[in-house]
């Protein structure tokens, strides 16, 4: 009779082969019609909230979000977090 501990050390074990198995099917398997393409990287200017800080800084924008000239952000600024207003998007840096 298989104790609590034992039952998982065989469902561990038993799941080990199946990830193992499946990480290699994985590396066999090919989708030749996928788009891989990512969007690409933009960028936005911000007018920093800091004492002494002079002009617009160029941030990088998350893929996952959306910003807009006009929107009120935190950026890291140094060694802090501070805030500051997106001016304008660009699509190079």
């Amino acid at each position: 009779m298989l104790t609590g501990a034992d039952k998982d050390a065989s469902q561990k074990d038993e799941g080990d082969r199946l990830y193992k198995s499946a990480t290699q099917l994985s590396l066999l398997a090919a989708e030749p019609q996928a788009n891989y393409q990512l969007p690409p990287q933009q960028w936005v200017e911000i007018l920093v909230d800091c004492p002494g800080a002079q002009g617009l800084y160029t941030y990088s924008i998350p893929l996952d979000l959306r910003i807009n000239a006009g929107d009120i952000v935190s950026v890291p600024f140094g060694t802090q977090l501070t805030g500051g207003i997106a001016i304008r998007l660009l699509a190079a840096h």
